[in-house]
Formats: C-alpha cells, sequence, structure tokens
C-alpha cells in the first residue's frame, strides 16, 4: 500500500515511496533510505514537461505512468528454475500488479 509520501499520481498503483523495495536499473538502496527532495521535484517538473511541452493530456501522462509502473513491476518479478528446468515464478504480487497495470494477461508477460 502506498504509504503518505507517495505521490498522487503513483497512489493508485501501489508503488512506495522506498527506493529499497525496487530493483531497478543496477541501484542499491538500502531500507529507509528516501528519494530526496530534487528527485520528487523533477518527478513534478516531468509531470508537467510532459503536459506542457509535449502537449499530453492528463490521459495520456496516466497511460505513460502506467506503462512505467508496469515495467518497474516486472522487474521486481523473480524467476527461479525448478527441478525440470523450468522457469518458476517467485514473486506472484508483482507479476499480477504488473498484468494489472499494463491490462496484459499474466499468461502473456
Amino acid at each position: 500500500m502506498a504509504s503518505a509520501e507517495t505521490h498522487p499520481l503513483l497512489a493508485a498503483y501501489e508503488i512506495e515511496s522506498h527506493p529499497h523495495l525496487y530493483q531497478i536499473f543496477g541501484f542499491e538502496f538500502k531500507e529507509g533510505d528516501k528519494l530526496p527532495d530534487t528527485e520528487k521535484d523533477e518527478f513534478e517538473r516531468t509531470i508537467r514537461a510532459l503536459r506542457t511541452c509535449c502537449g499530453m493530456t492528463d490521459e495520456e501522462v496516466q497511460k505513460v505512468l502506467d506503462v512505467l509502473a508496469g515495467v518497474l513491476f516486472l522487474t521486481n518479478t523473480n524467476f527461479s528454475e525448478d527441478s525440470n528446468e523450468k522457469a518458476s515464478i517467485e514473486s506472484e504480487y508483482t507479476l499480477e500488479k504488473a498484468s494489472q497495470i499494463l491490462k496484459i494477461d499474466k499468461k502473456v508477460l
């Protein structure tokens, strides 16, 4: 569930403002690490730029955030190899969230 620090545009995705929860781009965060205020400001500027410079509607901005949130959850989906050398999913929740956000059947993902 999203914390009080979570930006309102991200709250619907249940994305926490705790970077240690996410594995992306090889960054390593420790529990308790927070995104600096400059990152939050940058997010606001990016959303503003999508609306003003790129002329995106709120719906189009939301679709961009859908894709980004879906990718974030997909990057946190862990797989392991079973005894038959087939991949099995260790983190069903993240795959389910990505499927829900992207509106793609999880079997396809």
